[in-house]
């Protein structure tokens, strides 16, 4: 076994389907839908990062959808020294904010590490291999988070093809 193996033998996927949550809404400033959080009973909490944008900087589409949880949240406040008041408006937030909050890869890239979460479409089948689907663009992104976070071979050769590629 591989020692970046080794470091994530004890990783187990969490099930987020199967537990009960509680589901809130804030409204700050000027945004109409506010920022939604679930809420589960053990304390942890989920987000969106579309509740760090408006609506008209969600129309264009270059925004990629990807939860947040505490540590993430603390991290925001902290780095972009955000106080976190209800009154803040969401238009006054800093474009370095915005810009690390476009996509998953974005956000790593500014914070390191980060638990991931992949949204999933449970549909009705009568087998069970059929019942989960997954967003691919999103399953594609974080591929090579995870590959970097276990500081995977894998990576430097994407590199390598990556500089290649470019020449």
């Amino acid at each position: 076994m591989s020692k970046s193996t080794q470091n994530f033998k004890n990783t187990k996927p969490v099930d987020y389907c199967d537990r009960e949550g509680t589901i809130s809404t804030s409204k700050k400033g000027n945004d109409p839908n506010g920022k939604w959080k679930l809420a589960y009973p053990n304390g942890e909490t989920l987000s969106s990062n579309f509740g760090y944008f408006l609506d008209e900087e969600l129309k264009n589409g270059s925004i990629k959808c990807f939860f947040l949880d505490d540590s993430d949240e603390k991290w925001i406040r902290k780095t972009m020294k955000l106080s976190g008041e209800e009154g803040e408006d969401l238009s006054e937030k800093s474009e370095e904010l915005k810009a690390a909050l476009k996509s998953l890869t974005d956000f790593v890239n500014h914070r390191g590490y980060k638990r991931i979460y992949i949204r999933e479409v449970c549909i009705t089948s009568e087998k069970s291999s059929e019942r989960r689907r997954f967003f691919a663009e999103e399953v594609l992104e974080i591929i090579p988070i995870i590959l970097k976070q276990q500081n995977s071979r894998i990576q430097k050769f994407n590199d390598l093809l990556e500089k290649y590629s470019q020449e």
